[in-house]
């Protein structure tokens, strides 16, 4: 009888080997829980609590029970007072308006060139001494107007206004009056001197109330002002053309 090939039997599928036992052990055992903390002990040495609780405090005590025994009404809670509005500001002295400070200006400059033609006219053979005399007096009585005009405002508790719109509403007034005051009118100088005076004056006035509109009381203090400092310069400068005198007098 022939030799029969030998076929093995094939063995059941191998079951897989793990190759990480122990970290396959840790992942089948659960976790133990945290144990709870303690809670902490009391300790013997902390101090009472009532420490510092005055011992004759009254505990028992409601301000709203002895109120209502003692028949004093509730008080009430208070309801904000409302907060006072606030004060407007007071408009400036000078305001703007029909007339700009540069259109101002142009005027300005136009009359102190008058000024300066007639006075250097009217002084002859020195006219250019007597052109340098007007356009000194407009410079200096300009500023002298703006000063009164910022004192005006202090004041009556005001703003001033626009500084170079100010300058230029006083040049045209200032420059308008040396026009007038310089103006040779025929006659005796004892009559011609005075009546150019009045109407300088009555032209000054005028430009001031017509440029500013100020209000009575505001336009009386602003021209008191400025006559009192015109009058203060025309003192100094006759006191400067006095000490010069003196100084050029010989000594005996």
């Amino acid at each position: 009888m022939p030799d029969e090939p030998h076929n093995p039997v094939p063995d059941p599928k191998p079951a897989p080997y793990d190759l990480e036992p122990e970290a396959a052990q840790a992942r089948e055992k659960p976790t133990a829980p945290t144990p709870p903390r303690a809670p902490p002990r009391a300790s013997l040495d902390a101090p009472p609590l009532l420490d510092d609780l005055d011992d004759d405090a009254d505990l028992t005590a409601d301000p709203e029970v002895e109120r209502a025994l003692k028949g004093e009404p509730r008080a009430e809670a208070r309801t904000p007072e409302p907060a006072e509005p606030m004060p407007e500001a007071a408009p400036p002295l000078v305001r703007p308006g029909r007339l700009s400070a540069r259109h101002a200006a142009i005027a300005g400059g136009v009359l102190s060139l008058a000024a300066v033609i007639v006075g250097a006219s009217g002084a002859g053979e020195h006219w250019v001494g007597g052109a340098v005399m007007a356009a000194y007096l407009i410079a200096l009585h300009t500023c002298t107007g703006v000063l009164a005009l910022g004192v005006t405002a202090h004041l009556h508790a005001a703003r001033l206004g626009p500084l170079n719109l100010v300058a230029a509403r006083v040049l045209v007034a200032v420059a308008a009056f040396m026009a007038v005051v310089m103006l040779p009118i025929p006659g005796p100088v004892t009559l011609a001197r005075p009546l150019a005076a009045v109407g300088a004056i009555g032209v000054y006035l005028v430009l001031m109330g017509v440029l500013f509109r100020p209000g009575t009381h505001r336009y009386r203090a602003m021209v008191a002002l400025h006559a009192g400092c015109a009058a203060l310069a025309w003192l100094l400068l006759s006191l400067h053309g006095w000490i010069l005198e003196l100084r050029a007098e010989p000594v005996p």
